[in-house]
């Protein structure tokens, strides 16, 4: 097994350091503040050094930081994206519908209405 930090920690990671806070990263994550505080700590003892400076109340990122939100941003948001894009087609009902059965049956009942079905859309 790697070492490794999983994709949800990465996406916890970007989420951080997009809204510059683990309070507002875990409010639009849906998580815990102490899960994504834990992602965090799982990513930086994966890189051997702090990704973020904690100072009061603020979180900055340090250069590692930076680093990896410009290496990891373009992938995850395309993960998202891809996930998105499925569960819209899942929720509207679009998407590819399959149909088997036997060749006369296909003919005779699903081929002769197709026509109007592919007219509505």
């Amino acid at each position: 097994m790697s070492n490794r930090p999983e994709l949800v920690a990465l996406r916890s990671f970007l989420s951080v350091y997009r809204t510059g806070g683990v309070a507002r990263a875990a409010e639009a994550l849906r998580l815990s503040q102490p899960a994504v505080s834990h992602h965090l700590k799982a990513i930086e003892e994966s890189v051997g050094r702090p990704l973020f400076r904690r100072a009061g109340r603020g979180i900055t990122p340090t250069e590692a930081g930076h680093s990896l939100a410009a290496e990891v941003a373009e992938h995850i948001d395309a993960l998202e994206g891809a996930l998105d894009g499925l569960r819209s087609a899942t929720l509207s009902g679009a998407g590819p519908v399959f149909v088997g059965a036997p060749v006369d049956l296909l003919e005779r009942f699903v081929v002769t209405r197709m026509p109007p079905l592919l007219a509505e859309g």
